[in-house]
């Protein structure tokens, strides 16, 4: 037999929790729907901030750096070779980053 079939008992106290007698069923769903919609918005915010952290710390981790030059030629040219060097480490046999 298979074990899908099977359900887990549900061991949860049931918590009773008062409600105000201002507040009507519609007024508790807008806040209902707004607490979950908030959460969603925190655990996005939050994946978006650990994905920032990553693309930094590779950064730190390869040598990539950003320019800030007035002249944009400059500017241009200081980032090519910064990719150039980034792309070496990165292929590097003795490299301690994971690469070719």
């Amino acid at each position: 037999m298979s074990r899908k079939g099977k359900k887990k008992a549900n061991n949860q106290p049931v918590v009773s929790v008062p409600v105000p007698s201002g507040i009507s069923a519609e007024q508790w769903q807008h806040i209902i729907a707004n607490a979950m919609v908030e959460a969603e918005e925190m655990k996005e915010q939050k994946k978006r901030e650990t994905q920032e952290a990553e693309i930094v710390r590779w950064r730190s981790v390869m040598g990539y750096k950003e320019f800030d030059d007035d002249n944009e030629a400059v500017r241009e040219i200081n980032t090519f070779f910064n990719a150039i060097g980034c792309m070496i480490r990165l292929c590097s046999p003795d490299s301690s980053s994971e690469g070719c």
